[in-house]
């Protein structure tokens, strides 16, 4: 494919220092630009300024051959793919945040915590501290012979979006009203359904993993392994594992279950034992009632571990604490964190690229950790309680299972950011400073009736 070099700097202009990383793009027909510049509140002078071109997701290509050929060809309709994945259209929401990958238009992931956002078609005027407003007078629409262009002007008030930011995202809006819109970050849109349970039959509360062939769902606190082959979603005989357990996880190598009591153990390829390691004396530490372990997560170095219980005997939710404990690969602990407070406990967990780990917290956040336990990034909330997620390399999505409706276990894609630009150099607004983002998209316009086709 075409490439072509991008320039992306940055200007101290109270130091009068530059950065400037030359940077290898992919030559398409649309692109995007974003400016960040920063003023001092109280004189209104500009001192910053950073400049960078964007990636478009890989994904659109799909979506307008669906909406173009597939449906129009079979079914004499369109399906209106881009509002149904991203709710909105999918360049709705500017959201900046924390996140330092870089750019990859076949990234499913938005990285890092959310420093601030704007819808950029709907203004907002209040007191939230992460929402700036779209600048309708400064926005513009247009064309030239050969290309139209949308040009976005973002403005943020001393009040709001301050912290270190490196990343711009778009994405849709978490909502189709006509109002300011908060981004959609995250969220899961379902490939196929592999089994869902029925007011006559409900699924068993089933632990996920893949290897490079199958998904194996574990029967909660049994030894049974239901196996469904990870491309047909075919499902094959069953395997008995070799000790009743409450999760299992595989790291390429091997599989690793982790037992009711804490402990967890090693098994090969043939889910015959290697090794059994006990609980460590350090977990679960202060929780003394109503403790449970939920999840198990293995990536090349380290075994993790989640678990839940009340630091006394009263059973008070303000008592409760959420953990996860990472052990080496021998068995010894090596460390844990607690990363929730609240009686709603459970945790389910999954590596990620990037060396990272997904947690989803029942009803709630779902953080990006880095290998060492720290929060990478608490961009994302899910409204399903999720009791499993699996992320397989090889398809690049998501497996999951929930106990809700009879239970349901789906294969499913992460929704990706429309757009992403990674800053030259981390940008910090504070107080004392107003923003102003500039955006610009820029499309190739196609005659409609031109041949060849594009």
């Amino acid at each position: 494919m075409p490439y072509k070099q991008s320039l992306s700097y940055s200007r101290d202009l109270i130091k009068g220092t530059k950065i400037g990383i030359p940077r290898k793009k992919l030559i398409l027909p649309f692109t995007g630009t974003a400016t960040v510049k920063l003023y001092d509140a109280l004189t209104g002078k500009q001192t910053y300024e950073a400049k960078s071109e964007n990636r478009i997701s890989a994904v659109f290509g799909n979506m307008a051959y669906l909406d173009g050929f597939y449906y129009p060809i079979l079914d004499n309709m369109q399906k209106n793919i881009l509002s149904d994945i991203y709710t909105t259209y999918p360049f709705r929401v500017m959201a900046l945040t924390t996140g330092d990958i870089a750019e990859d238009l076949y990234d499913y992931f938005t990285w890092g915590s959310i420093v601030g956002y704007a819808d950029a078609w709907y203004t907002y005027s209040g007191s939230d501290v992460l929402r700036g407003t779209v600048n309708k007078s400064e926005t513009t629409r247009t064309n030239t012979d050969t290309a139209g262009i949308r040009h976005y002007v973002i403005d943020f008030p001393t009040s709001a979006a301050n912290g270190t930011f490196k990343s711009i995202y778009w994405t849709g809006g978490a909502g189709t009203g006509e109002t300011a819109q908060n981004p959609k970050i995250n969220s899961l849109y379902p490939k196929i359904a592999l089994e869902a349970g029925t007011s006559s039959t409900s699924l068993p509360i089933y632990n996920l993993c893949a290897d490079e062939t199958n998904l194996y769902a574990l029967i909660k606190n049994t030894t049974s392994l239901v196996v469904y082959d990870k491309v047909t979603g075919t499902k094959k005989d069953n395997i008995t594992v070799p000790a009743q357990a409450k999760a299992i996880a595989y790291d390429g190598t091997n599989f690793w279950l982790l037992i009711s009591d804490g402990s967890f153990k090693k098994l090969d390829k043939n889910f015959t034992v290697v090794s059994s390691y006990p609980k460590s004396a350090a977990v679960p530490d202060d929780l003394v009632y109503d403790v449970e372990y939920f999840d198990i997560a293995v990536n090349a170095a380290y075994v993790y571990i989640t678990y839940n219980g009340c630091t006394d005997t009263s059973g008070s939710s303000s008592k409760y604490k959420s953990c996860i404990a990472k052990y080496n690969k021998d068995g010894t602990f090596a460390s844990k964190t607690e990363i929730y407070t609240g009686s709603t406990g459970l945790i389910t967990l999954t590596k990620i690229p990037n060396n990272k780990l997904w947690v989803v917290i029942e009803y709630g956040t779902c953080l990006q950790l880095n290998e060492n336990l720290t929060v990478y990034g608490t961009s994302g909330f899910t409204s399903t309680n999720y009791d499993s997620i699996s992320w397989d390399s090889d398809t690049s999505t998501i497996f999951t299972y929930t106990d809700s409706s009879y239970g349901q276990l789906k294969q499913q894609y992460v929704v990706p950011a429309s757009a992403h630009t990674l800053l030259p150099e981390a940008v910090t607004k504070t107080p004392t400073n107003t923003m102003k983002i500039q955006y610009d998209f820029t499309c190739d316009y196609v005659y409609p009736l031109d041949m060849p086709a594009h």
